[in-house]
């Protein structure tokens, strides 16, 4: 969606801001935790994380039914040039969008078919073929190095720390502070180095955490095993972490935008 917005110059740079803005959300989360954890919730504190979790959630779907209009080039490749040329006066509060007549007349005859069932067979042939095993490489292979880790943070640290929750959730905020960090510098320089290059440094620095993290565990000190954590969630996000799925964004044409979004 974010792709189809942004000029070639900068398309790729707000792609990868969603890894900011959902790593962040995390450091948040983790943090409004502790007092919660504090007023005596005790077990409970799941229910509570979810729960915040879902008003946000609320607020940005209102939020976007009102104010959120849809791509102009999903209109203009399904339902005709007239209404994405309306979502482009809305958009950009532009006045002089014009559609010839001849254009609406060649759009209508070529307007190729909404999404339908098997329309996901289409990604694996010429010429998304390659693209497409490639962004399931780096989604399938981030996934498994990534949660190996993100979702079981917070009982690593308490198998190193102890059942000292508080400090285990701060400690969670902090890696999720370096995962930001390292998206950040992603963000910065996605556009001169390419995403896949990202995804080979990125995966240089979380294999080589992982490695010693887990051949060397009984050996490590607590603060390293703790900093090497923290130094996995920077490199992950600085690499794979959103490639794929950002890949999957910039890689296909508005004619299968939902396809291949829902499969990346």
């Amino acid at each position: 969606f974010i792709a189809e917005f942004n000029a070639i110059s900068s398309k790729g740079r707000n792609v990868m801001l969603a890894q900011v803005v959902s790593t962040g959300a995390s450091v948040v989360l983790f943090l409004v935790m502790i007092p919660i954890y504090a007023a005596g919730v005790g077990d409970s504190l799941w229910r509570y994380a979810i729960g915040l979790g879902a008003i946000p959630a609320a607020i940005v779907l209102v939020l976007r039914f009102f104010y959120t209009s849809e791509s102009p080039m999903w209109p203009a490749a399904h339902e005709g040039l007239d209404h994405a040329a309306e979502i482009i006066k809305k958009t950009y509060y532009a006045d002089e969008i014009t559609v010839q007549p001849g254009q609406r007349q060649d759009q209508e005859q070529g307007r190729p078919a909404a999404v339908r069932p098997g329309a996901i067979l289409e990604l694996f042939k010429s010429p998304y073929g390659i693209r497409t095993l490639l962004v399931s490489i780096l989604v399938v292979t981030q996934a498994v190095e990534f949660y190996g880790i993100s979702l079981h943070t917070p009982k690593i640290l308490a198998a190193l720390l102890g059942n000292r929750i508080e400090l285990v959730l701060l400690l969670s905020a902090v890696a999720n502070t370096f995962g930001v960090i390292g998206a950040i510098l992603c963000v910065m320089t996605v556009q001169r180095v390419g995403l896949r290059r990202l995804a080979v440094i990125g995966f240089a620095v979380t294999f080589s955490c992982l490695a010693v993290i887990s051949g060397a565990y009984p050996l490590l000190a607590i603060p390293v095993a703790t900093v090497l954590i923290w130094v996995f969630y920077a490199g992950h996000n600085f690499g794979p972490g959103y490639a794929g799925t950002a890949m999957g964004s910039l890689s296909y044409p508005a004619n299968v935008r939902v396809v291949r979004g829902g499969y990346a």
